[in-house]
């Protein structure tokens, strides 16, 4: 009973680190003692009941952050509770193994594990970047710099050491007072200090902690005064706070109609606007297919009143927009996940958009590799309101005269990969298209913000957000929020995307990746082997 106790503590410390249900934007100080229940309980349950510990503690604790999928369906919440409860069971075993050989130093072991477990549950298809620890730091600006250096990962390592500390000073107080008794009652000498590990293991976390604060001041000092002195770019940003449910022609003109009135509201303030930028998807109405083989006079319509508003602009436009390819010979079309670019007088009538498509879908929402071996499964999931895409290949810059931007959609820019590989193409600004309304949670929106800010934060370059509910945003290179829209509500943001260019040097991040997540998997796996081995030679002492 007293692990399921600690279990569930450390699950609700866990999802109250992140914006959650009871505090929006999330309590980051609960992240730094989350999980010390959880290494109280591992260090008490059994090798065999740690598999049945981990599926409880994953099922709830995902199940508590990601709530939200509820309102994208019951049975979404419960697979992604299921697979990470399957996930954690893996994990609590893999914790688990070092107590029993590496007695003094477990918690070391256990620390590298549940670090190198936070980047790798964000890898292949099934990846998912929420709940990964370093996020719940979001609002720490000085903190977050140095993930110029190591990415998110470094500050979840840091978090994860800092409750692998607690842990082992709470199990050396513990220990050391059992010893007193001893002495009283049986005249036993105190031998042990179990003081040595976790106090040198402090002092080491200590020196690491202030080292990234002071390198973080100075980071994001030295970034603001230099973004100040740097010409811009206005842009506008467009939140249009469509209700999801709604579908039809009827409903497409109307979304379209609102946005214009934003976008014709917003220009009358500032006429000087170099870009405007649309949500994911806003234009459903598929604008090239639509315009030279359409045969649906209503879509048609809408298409063609699009391009000539924007026709007699003076600014261009990033509109999100669901794009059909038809396949030769048949009645079928490729569907992409598309970012549209547009200037007024060069590619709009006709239209000739240059186009990013989304290469990052999200699993068995947008996409599902696996379909034509278990069309019952793609059935069921379509079914849950699925849409699968074609994934994209080409990491597109687009260039507004000096500026030069990349457009992860929705969630692509919860993975530092797709970004980076964007920098490395030539963009220096982040334009992203998203659309998190379905959820009707501003939870799961502030959650996805506070990933967004990392990938300015890991690359030194701004970004801006325009989602169809929240969070619209503009996010400084330092990864600082500097304006955000009201959630839920019909607005626009209007502000400048400084020029960076070349001004800031290539971050380690941008040029070595993700180098330091590699070390800490590989020093994992060798401590585990090490753990085991010692297991192995001790069971056969005792033979």
């Amino acid at each position: 009973m007293k692990k399921i106790l600690f279990l569930t503590l450390s699950a609700f410390l866990f999802s109250l680190s992140f914006p959650g249900f009871l505090f929006v934007k999330g309590c980051g100080l609960f992240a730094w003692f989350c999980l010390v229940p959880l290494f109280l309980a591992i260090e008490d349950m059994s090798l065999e009941n740690s598999f049945v510990y981990g599926i409880f503690y994953g099922a709830l604790s995902y199940g508590l952050l990601c709530f939200w999928l509820w309102s994208y369906s019951p049975w979404m919440l419960l697979l992604a509770s299921g697979f990470y409860g399957f996930c954690y069971a893996i994990l609590f075993v893999l914790c688990k193994i070092p107590t029993y050989s590496m007695k003094g130093f477990s918690f070391l072991c256990q620390v590298f594990i549940l670090s190198a477990f936070d980047f790798i549950k964000t890898r292949g298809f099934l990846g998912f970047s929420y709940g990964v620890l370093g996020y719940s730091q979001w609002k720490n600006i000085p903190l977050i710099q140095v993930s110029d250096l190591t990415g998110v990962y470094g500050i979840s390592f840091l978090v994860i050491l800092c409750n692998g500390i607690l842990y082992a000073l709470i199990k050396a107080l513990q220990n050391w007072k059992n010893q007193k008794i001893e002495f009283r009652e049986k005249a036993y000498s105190i031998k042990k200090n179990f003081w040595i590990v976790p106090g040198i293991s402090g002092a080491v976390f200590v020196i690491l902690i202030l080292g990234t604060i002071v390198y973080g001041f100075s980071k994001s000092k030295k970034i603001t005064l230099e973004c100040e002195n740097l010409p811009g770019k206005k842009v506008i940003l467009i939140q249009h706070n469509e209700n999801p449910r709604e579908d039809g022609v009827n409903v497409y003109a109307k979304n379209i109609s609102q946005m214009m009135e934003l976008t014709d509201e917003a220009l009358s303030l500032y006429p000087d606007a170099d870009l405007v930028v649309w949500p994911e998807t806003a234009v459903t109405p598929s604008i090239v297919y639509q315009y030279y083989s359409g045969k649906d006079s209503r879509r048609i319509s809408i298409v063609k009143s699009l391009l000539e508003y924007m026709e007699k602009k003076d600014c261009s436009f990033v509109v999100g927009n669901y794009h059909a390819v038809p396949e030769k010979g048949t009645n079928v079309t490729k569907d992409y996940n598309a970012a549209m670019y547009f200037t007024p007088k060069k590619n709009l009538v006709p239209p000739e958009p240059e186009m990013y498509f989304k290469q990052h879908l999200v699993p068995l929402s947008e996409s599902f590799p696996v379909e034509k071996y278990f069309p019952k499964a793609g059935e069921f999931l379509k079914k849950l309101g699925a849409n699968f895409w074609v994934p994209g290949t080409e990491s597109k810059v687009f260039y507004k005269e000096e500026l030069s931007f990349g457009t992860p959609i929705c969630f692509e820019d919860t993975f530092p990969d797709v970004t980076r590989k964007m920098y490395k193409n030539g963009a220096r600004c982040f334009v992203n298209l998203t659309n998190d309304s379905w959820s009707r949670s501003r939870a799961c929106q502030y959650q996805h913000l506070s990933m967004a800010v990392f990938r300015s934060a890991e690359t030194r370059c701004p970004t801006v957000r325009s989602a169809t509910s929240g969070q619209t945003a503009i996010i400084g290179p330092e990864g600082k929020v500097l304006k955000e829209t009201v959630p839920f509500t019909k607005s626009f943001i209007y502000g400048e995307i400084p020029l960076v260019k070349d001004h800031f040097e290539e971050t380690f991040y941008c040029k070595n990746g993700d180098l330091f997540s590699f070390i800490i998997v590989v020093f994992s796996l060798v401590l585990l082997l090490i753990g085991v081995i010692k297991g192995i030679i001790k069971i056969w002492q005792n033979k």
